[in-house]
């Protein structure tokens, strides 16, 4: 079923992305599909929480369906990839101290 998924995502544009072809753009090292649920696309294009990843130039999936987020905990992983909401605590990526105050900062205030 994991096949048929398709999700809008940082740089799918107007088009709808697959899990495959997320696995494909992804960069050699990274070992999780990074996601984000919410409401619409807008919103969440708009979340501060893509800002790290946007700079790393991290492709991220949106989630707006209802039923998202809830297929996505059951799927878990991919193809050997982790499934990661990058709006929840424990998000690592190997940032500096600095911008980790900062997101510490921008949670605070969500």
């Amino acid at each position: 079923m994991a096949e048929l998924l398709r999700y809008p995502s940082t740089k799918s544009g107007a088009d709808l992305t697959s899990l495959k072809e997320y696995i494909n753009r992804i960069k050699d090292k990274q070992e999780v599909i990074y996601y984000i649920t919410g409401e619409n696309k807008t919103t969440l294009q708009n979340s501060p929480f893509l800002e790290t990843l946007k700079k790393r130039d991290l492709e991220v999936l949106f989630m707006c369906d209802a039923i998202d987020e809830h297929a996505i905990q059951q799927l878990k992983e991919y193809e050997g990839k982790k499934m990661m909401d990058v709006s929840k605590e424990g998000l690592d990526l190997s940032l500096s101290e600095d911008e980790k105050k900062k997101n510490r900062r921008r949670k605070e205030n969500i």
